[in-house]
């Protein structure tokens, strides 16, 4: 017994049954760890023995597991499930976003970006689809590209950590897209990350697919709409001048363009217009109306004084003899007769009237006429001149009225170019007298008088009507003006000279004992006049003194005048005292 005993002693690790000499090996997944034992004990969950005859089961390392006793070898644990314990009876699924991809996972391993599992015990990540992403470890889903971005999905190359931007020219309009859409014709994309297309503006347009810009459409394009692909000609009408996006302008005011497409407009030329925009033709201009320049938006009225037809650059002086008294004028009117219009230069406003003294009977002329000898106009504007009346007359050539005929003329016939002269003897004091008036007896007048004279002292007119006055002959006088008879110088007095307005008495010493007398005789030595006017002379008295201005005494040829003298017989004179002697 002792012997059998101290065999089992030994045992650890097997045990012995009965008698057994020896002892046997506990089998895999069993164990005993005491001496002299008769039986192996169940490795427990979680452990295992891959050997026969052990003393102990070993812990199931991390990445394996044992579910029951007895387990000759721990697990692996399977892909997508993992443990990092010992003597794990189990493993643990590996959570949505992570895996293990092959048995015996110690720990799970999150997905990569661009990658997710959704499930528990995943053995595989999946890519990212087209329009998804994903930027972080251990996603169990994808996140969603917002408009404007994509994605092509994860790849093997590629993993899609990140939506994209739309290059320019293209366009994601929807979530969840993995591509953009390149922008259709008349639309652009002119930035990254674009959520739609943008319609060109009118005024451009873009003919290909995909681009980020419209382009302008050149001089004489437009496009009206938005969303052109490609830019239409400027109507007639209207014009671009440069590449812009502007819309083609109506032509302005005084331009014109009757072919599309253009980048510009044309004036209207002279003697037309526009008054309207977007005009494809100017219109002329119409009558009584002008455009100098070209480019007009409208024409001028001819100024009063000028005309035009139409279609016209300038206005036309009115022609002499016309005129236009209003602005505005398609063609001059005739001068009435009587008036006229002489300026064919600048043209005539207004006709004016004849002069007075003038006279014009026909229509539309450049002058009037001078109203010929004997007619006349009292006032301007007259188509007929008047005849002069009796008492006036109108030189031929004076530009002046009739006129009356001055005093000293006369006129008894109608349309005379002179006066009269009124004959000697008669006259006219006023104008315009159509007869004369005789002057009166002691009156005269010559040729052509306005008055009357009376004759002076010592002149007489006889009859009426005389021309002039005769002197009183020697003898005779006239001792007033207006006579017209003489008087005959009385005796004692005489009249030397014709025309004498007085008879002159005979001095002292002479005299005269006839009427009508020329002279004075002197008297007689020894005879003397005491005073004047004497008809006779006396005999000198005998001691009678005498004046010397009584007496005279010839000595030799010299008549010499003493102060006192003396008869000292009868009819002689002799000196009593010579006081001075005069020659």
């Amino acid at each position: 017994m002792h012997s059998i005993w101290a065999h089992l002693s030994h045992c650890a690790g097997s045990f012995s049954l009965g008698a057994a000499a020896q002892c046997t090996p506990c089998p895999t997944g069993r164990f005993q760890g005491s001496n002299g034992t008769s039986f192996c004990i169940d490795c427990p969950i979680g452990k295992h023995a891959n050997e026969t005859g052990l003393s102990a089961c070993f812990d199931c390392v991390p990445g394996k597991f044992a579910t029951k006793n007895a387990s000759s070898e721990c697990l692996l644990c399977p892909a997508g499930r993992a443990t990092n314990r010992t003597q794990a009876t189990g493993c643990d699924p590996c959570l949505a976003g992570f895996v293990t991809r092959i048995a015996g996972g110690v720990t799970c391993l999150p997905c990569d970006p661009g990658f997710y599992a959704d499930q528990n015990a995943s053995v595989e990540c999946f890519a990212c689809p087209g329009g998804r992403f994903s930027n972080t470890t251990g996603l169990t889903e994808c996140s969603r590209c917002t408009v404007g971005k994509f994605s092509a999905g994860s790849t093997v190359s590629f993993n899609a950590t990140s939506c994209l931007p739309c290059d320019p020219g293209k366009a994601a309009g929807a979530a969840e897209l993995d591509q953009c859409t390149a922008c259709a014709t008349g639309t652009s994309a002119p930035n990254n990350g674009s959520d739609k297309c943008t319609p060109c503006f009118a005024g451009q347009f873009q003919s290909q697919l995909g681009q980020p810009t419209c382009e302008d459409c050149d001089a004489g394009l437009y496009s009206a709409v938005p969303g052109s692909s490609q830019c239409t000609n400027c109507t007639e009408g209207s014009y671009k001048p440069i590449r812009s996006p502007q819309l083609c302008s109506a032509c302005e005011q005084g331009r014109y363009q009757p072919v599309p497409g253009q980048r510009n407009c044309l004036n209207c030329s002279s003697g037309s217009f526009a008054l309207e925009t977007g005009r494809t033709d100017c219109l002329p201009c119409p009558s009584g109306r002008f455009a100098a320049i070209p480019g007009q938006a409208s024409c001028a009225a001819c100024d009063a004084g000028k005309y035009s037809k139409g279609n016209a650059s300038i206005c036309t002086p009115c022609e002499v003899g016309r005129f236009a008294n209003i602005q505005g004028s398609g063609d001059c009117k005739l001068c009435p007769a009587g008036r006229f219009a002489s300026d064919g230069v600048n043209g005539t406003q207004n006709c004016l009237d004849c002069p007075r003294f003038t006279n014009q009977t026909l229509q539309g002329r450049g002058a009037c006429v001078l109203c010929p000898g004997g007619y006349e106009t009292t006032s301007p504007g007259q188509s007929e001149c008047r005849i002069c009346n009796p008492g006036y007359y109108r030189p031929a050539g004076l530009n002046d009225a009739c006129q009356q005929c001055p005093p000293g003329q006369y006129q008894d016939q109608p349309g005379t170019l002179i006066c009269k002269n009124c004959t000697g003897g008669n006259f006219t004091s006023v104008p315009g007298q159509t007869a004369c008036s005789r002057c009166q007896a002691g009156f005269f007048s010559p040729p052509a008088s306005s008055e009357c004279k009376p004759c002076l002292a010592g002149e007489i007119s006889r009859l009426p009507e005389s021309a002039s006055c005769e002197k009183c002959k020697v003898g005779e006088f006239a001792s007033d003006e207006k006579l017209s008879v003489c008087s005959p110088c009385i005796s004692g007095r005489y009249a030397r000279l014709n025309g004498s307005a007085i008879c002159e008495p005979c001095e002292t010493g002479r005299y005269q004992p006839n009427a009508s007398a020329a002279d004075c005789i002197n008297c007689l030595a020894g005879t003397v006049t005491e005073v004047k006017s004497q008809v006779q002379c006396s005999i000198v008295g005998v001691g009678v003194c005498y004046a010397c201005s009584v007496c005279t005494l010839t000595v030799g040829a010299l008549w010499w005048c003493v102060d006192v003298f003396v008869a000292v017989q009868r009819g002689q004179v002799r000196s009593l005292c010579w006081s001075f002697a005069v020659l």
